[in-house]
């Protein structure tokens, strides 16, 4: 029930049945020919360029240089554009390999928003959460490497994180028959909480300080079951 339609000031324009725009406008170039959609994704078609706009957060995401283009469309779920002697097809990065990357530009929101609408990329239920969990639990171990601990917190909540996870980045706190190891892929790219905070006390104090908040928060609630002790 939206439809895309090309606006005045080459504006491209997200308008439903009923006539109203519900999310902002992308910005094209004035002489867009044609326009194809692989979700999350619209791509335009100018006499220079083909340019890819996410409709998540209608910012431009991708250019990628291409003259003599004369028509673009999906066909059969493939998207297609031609010039007067050749056809190529726009083929999209995997999902889960666009939020690794996201996630390694600490581009955090922009992962976690084209996470939370991959299952209508074509991935399954079970999948789906067991991909967008670990995501979150990347996240949240990006926004306490730069000291953004309510949304770190917040994210290791929901992501259900195992605590032992965020512990193990304090030397000497696990107990000693531990037999914790870390996830595999690892959800971070840190030895220790002194590759954060650099040798910092200050920062170290805070870090500190929060592990015991987040320990009391969650001490009786069902995200540490199987791990209080």
């Amino acid at each position: 029930g939206e439809f895309l339609l090309s606006g005045p000031n080459a504006l491209g324009m997200f308008v439903t049945c009923e006539g109203i725009s519900q999310r902002p406008p992308l910005q094209w170039s004035s002489s867009v020919m044609a326009t194809g959609f692989t979700f999350p994704y619209v791509s335009a078609l100018d006499d220079e360029f083909i340019t890819v706009h996410s409709i998540l957060d209608q910012q431009q995401k991708q250019t990628i240089p291409f003259q003599g283009g004369k028509v673009m469309n999906n066909f059969e779920g493939r998207l297609f554009v031609a010039s007067n002697k050749e056809v190529y097809s726009l083929v999209p990065v995997p999902v889960d390999k666009q939020i690794q990357a996201l996630l390694h530009d600490k581009r955090v929101d922009e992962a976690l928003a084209l996470a939370k609408n991959a299952k209508r990329a074509g991935l399954s239920k079970d999948k789906f959460l067991k991909i967008y969990r670990r995501i979150q639990q990347q996240a949240g171990f990006i926004e306490f490497s730069q000291l953004r601990f309510k949304e770190a917190a917040e994210l290791f909540k929901t992501g259900a994180l195992d605590v032992r996870e965020l512990i193990n980045l304090f030397p000497l706190l696990l107990p000693a028959n531990s037999n914790f190891t870390r996830s595999v892929p690892l959800l971070h790219e840190f030895a220790d909480i002194n590759q954060i905070v650099r040798h910092d006390k200050e920062k170290l104090a805070k870090c500190k300080e929060f592990l015991i908040s987040y320990l009391k928060n969650i001490r009786c609630t069902r995200l540490t079951v199987g791990h209080r002790e």
